[in-house]
């Protein structure tokens, strides 16, 4: 990720806003992760940033989810399980589910040799079950 940084301190700070991770797997293995990094914009752009390693950061419009549980987790993952594990229980007891991968915007980012410093927000967007069983009995097969 150190090549994120550097590309955040070259272009306007006015530009980007916080760092943003979405996670596409349903389950987390630190070796093998679809992860999705980015900076949520404060202003429209068209601007795209090449990495040192040749890969491409483009604008693509990330999908506004009505309903997200979401919560603060302080630090980086050494806690993680424990903000996710709160989330899923607090899901699992009012009647939602999930509907869309997880978002995680670094309000704060981590300083090296500072990383419990990180303030991130954890953003799982959901639907009542209710509204899910809907869904599922009114698709028709393709």
């Amino acid at each position: 990720m150190g090549a994120f940084w550097q590309k955040r301190l070259v272009l306007c700070q006015k530009d980007l806003g916080h760092f943003t991770a979405i996670l596409h797997d349903d389950s987390f293995d630190i070796e093998d992760t679809d992860v999705e990094l980015g900076f949520l914009l404060d202003q429209a752009s068209e601007k795209r940033i090449t990495l040192p390693s040749s890969r491409e950061m483009k604008v693509r419009q990330l999908p506004a989810t009505p309903t997200a549980v979401t919560a603060i987790r302080l630090g980086i993952y050494i806690n993680n399980h424990l903000t996710y594990g709160a989330i899923g229980a607090w899901i699992e007891s009012n009647g939602y589910c999930f509907a869309g991968p997880p978002r995680e915007v670094f309000i704060v980012l981590p300083s090296p040799g500072r990383e419990d410093e990180a303030v991130v927000e954890v953003q799982f967007p959901v639907v009542k079950q209710s509204e899910a069983k809907l869904a599922l009995i009114t698709q028709t097969p393709g």
